[in-house]
C-alpha cells in the first residue's frame, strides 16, 4: 500500500515515505516493460518504440 512505508533509502538516495513507495511502483512497473520488450520483440527505440511512447505520455500528463 503506499503511503505506510517510513522514510529511507531507495537506490542510494534518501526519500520520504511515500516517495518510496512510488518509486517501488515505478520499479514494478520497469520490469514489466522490460519483460515486454524482450519476450514480444517490442522495438524499444526509434519513432514508434517503447521509449518514445513512454516519454510522450510523461510529457503529455505534465502538459495537459
Amino acid at each position: 500500500m503506499l503511503g505506510l512505508s517510513g522514510p529511507g533509502f531507495w537506490k542510494g538516495v534518501f526519500v520520504s515515505g511515500i516517495e518510496q513507495d512510488a518509486l517501488l511502483v515505478l520499479d514494478e512497473l520497469l520490469d514489466v516493460l522490460v519483460e515486454r520488450v524482450r519476450s514480444e520483440g517490442v522495438e524499444l527505440l526509434g519513432p514508434g518504440g517503447l521509449l518514445s511512447q513512454v516519454t510522450k505520455a510523461v510529457l503529455g500528463a505534465f502538459v495537459g
